[in-house]
């Protein structure tokens, strides 16, 4: 049951095509708690990862996203196009093309783990630039490029 290099390099790259898509950090939520209410918060990837390992069924669980989509909490959120729970299943799919049956769970659950590490280090960065720009206590940094009164 082990994941060969090229697979887990496939599955970097799809999450980075993901995760550089200009619509990415738009809808989801830069909130640390995650409380935007109509946005995805990064914690939503661990969980999926959590679940992915141990599912019986492919189609269950791509059921299960779509599932998420129809609950209109960020998952529904047009994505490059399209609904962005479509566009992860899009990836699933070709996920399921490149994996066996066997290591499929193995590399779903590798594929949201990297969503979650690509999610967690861009909304931080936006998180942290706020936070210099406003001082973290909702005031203008005098310091900061656009802190100038």
């Amino acid at each position: 049951m082990n994941i060969s290099k090229e697979l887990k390099q496939k599955l970097i790259k799809y999450s980075d095509e993901i995760a550089s898509k200009k619509d990415f950090l738009s809808i989801h939520t830069n909130d640390e708690k995650g409380r935007e209410k109509d946005k995805i918060g990064i914690s939503q990837y661990r969980t999926l990862a959590e679940i992915a390992s141990n599912i019986d069924s492919y189609d269950e669980f791509e059921l299960y996203i779509k599932y998420k989509e129809s609950r209109r909490n960020g998952w529904d959120n047009i994505f490059d196009g399209m609904k962005y729970g479509d566009k992860i299943i899009e990836y699933m799919r070709k996920i399921k093309n490149d994996a066996t049956e066997d290591i499929l769970p193995k590399a779903l659950s590798l594929f949201f783990g990297y969503l979650y590490w690509q999610s967690s280090y861009r909304v931080k960065l936006i998180r942290s630039d706020a936070s210099q720009k406003n001082n973290g206590f909702g005031k203008q940094n005098k310091n900061s490029k656009n802190g100038n009164k």
